[in-house]
This record gives structure tokens, sequence and C-alpha cells, in this order.
């Protein structure tokens, strides 16, 4: 999301960021994935967060092992000016599991109200992606490790927050409606100052996930009320979720509750242009 890289230095770029989150805050030219390098070092992971962004990854996922798709894959600059906010956060957490499953719905809760305060009407595909009009913007991927804190011998687990979001330019992506910043306002934020937003957004939603704040899901929700169908076959009408974070689904035969690991849901096409 940052111009060509003459014009600014990462480690200048990484000081201002680190210095506004307050706590370490790197940003590479490259990387395979950033979900994955912190994941690779979680055992020097401390409750003081760390965040990892890059201008590039050759190997960014999403959920259920899907390819994070890269909106210009194939450049060949030894820094290659960044499309996208591509970026992670982790922390070695002593927050109970159940606690933490709740994780990406307050990621995505948080990260829709940063869109949204930067004129953009986001709302949120359950359980991760962030949509604007019934085109994904932003993607997230929350990931957890079992680690040994680093003070005293309590278990603790690595708790990895990543974040991939469409800045100047989106992907085509077979079947999906897909966009950017750019395509959304006249205008863009500062990349720094909006990178900046990001990286606290992912922060206050780790905050209010593990300190038990109300999540605000139903305010950002793209799903209720609409007509939708999962890749098992089911078709019914979104209810929201439930307190474990599941998805409801009323059908002819009652709620079935959707677990995000389970089912991929596909909006029914006669009702994008709803969301």
């Amino acid at each position: 999301m940052f111009p060509s890289p003459e014009p600014f230095d990462l480690d200048c770029i990484s000081r201002a960021l680190s210095q506004r989150a307050g706590f370490t805050v790197q940003l590479l030219a490259r990387t395979h994935s950033t979900n994955q390098v912190l994941l690779d070092e979680a055992a020097s992971l401390t409750a003081q967060p760390t965040a990892l962004l890059a201008l590039a990854q050759s190997a960014g996922r999403g959920r259920r092992g899907r390819v994070w798709e890269n909106a210009h894959p194939q450049q060949s600059a030894p820094t290659p000016a960044a499309h996208a906010f591509l970026g992670s956060m982790g922390v070695a957490s002593t927050a109970p599991l159940a606690a933490l499953s709740l994780l990406p719905l307050y990621v995505g809760v948080a990260v829709a109200r940063c869109v949204q305060n930067w004129g953009i009407a986001a709302r949120l595909k359950w359980p991760n992606d962030i949509w604007v009009d019934g085109a994904k913007l932003a993607g997230i991927l929350v990931e957890t490790a079992p680690i040994t804190a680093i003070t005293g011998n309590a278990a603790a687990t690595a708790v990895v927050m990543g974040l991939g979001l469409n800045w100047t330019a989106a992907p085509q992506i077979a079947g999906k409606s897909v966009c950017c910043v750019a395509d959304c306002l006249p205008t863009r934020p500062d990349p720094v100052q909006a990178a900046g937003d990001l990286i606290a957004a992912l922060h206050r939603a780790y905050l209010d996930c593990t300190q038990g704040a109300a999540l605000a899901f139903a305010a950002f929700d793209a799903l209720r009320g609409v007509a939708i169908c999962t890749d098992q076959g089911l078709q019914g009408r979104a209810v929201g979720i439930n307190t474990q974070g599941h998805l409801g689904l009323h059908t002819a035969q009652g709620t079935h509750w959707l677990h995000s690991g389970e089912v991929s849901v596909q909006m029914q096409p006669q009702n994008l242009g709803q969301a």
C-alpha cells in the first residue's frame, strides 16, 4: 500500500509505525508469509505485541489453506510497490482458548470500523471477510500455536492475526467480486497513517477479545436476513451469530448453527446487491 520504494526508507517507516503503535513494527520488502514468519518465531513472542508488514508476499494464505491472491503477483522489481496492506501481529497470550476462538470476529469488527472511519461503507461477511457492496476488500486469518511463556512456566498460546487489504488494486478471482480502497474513495488516506490505523485495529481487537468486551458483530453483519447457501448444500436465511460465534442459518427444518471451520458461505446471486 506504500508508494514506489525509491522515495522512502523501509526502516524509517518501521520506526514511525513502531512509535505510534507502542511496540515493534517491522516493514519488509518481501517475505513468504507474514503469518508464517511470526509462527516460526513463536517462542520469541511475548505479551507485548509485535507486527510484521511486507510490500509483497510469495506464499500468503487465507482461511482453510486457500492462497491469498496478489493483485500483481509477477512483479520482478527488487523492491516492489505494494498494492495491498499485507501484515500480521503476533502475541504470546495466556487467554483461554475458548475466548481466542472469537478473535477472528473481533478482528473483523475492528478492521471494518477502521475502514468505515476512512469513509468506506465496510461490512462483514462471516466469518472473516471485509465487504463493500458485496465485493471483498480484505481477508483475515487468525492462527495459533502452543508455546511456553517467557515469564514463569505458565502455558501460553502464540496468537497471530493476519490481514490482507486491497489498497490500490484488487486481484482478479474467478466467480468473486473484489475491490480495493482506490475503488471506494476519490482520495485515499496517507498510506503510512492508514497502516498505523490498521495495526491499531488489530491490537484493539486482541484487547477487546481477551478482556471480554462486547462483540459488536451485528452492527456490521452483511449476511443477516439474507438468503445464503453453503458448500454442504444447506440453503436458508442467515439470522446472525450466537455467543460462540457460529452463524445461524434458518431453514424449513429449523435453525442450523454453522462453524467457521466447517463451511464456506456464498450468497445466492440474487442477493448480492443487498449486502
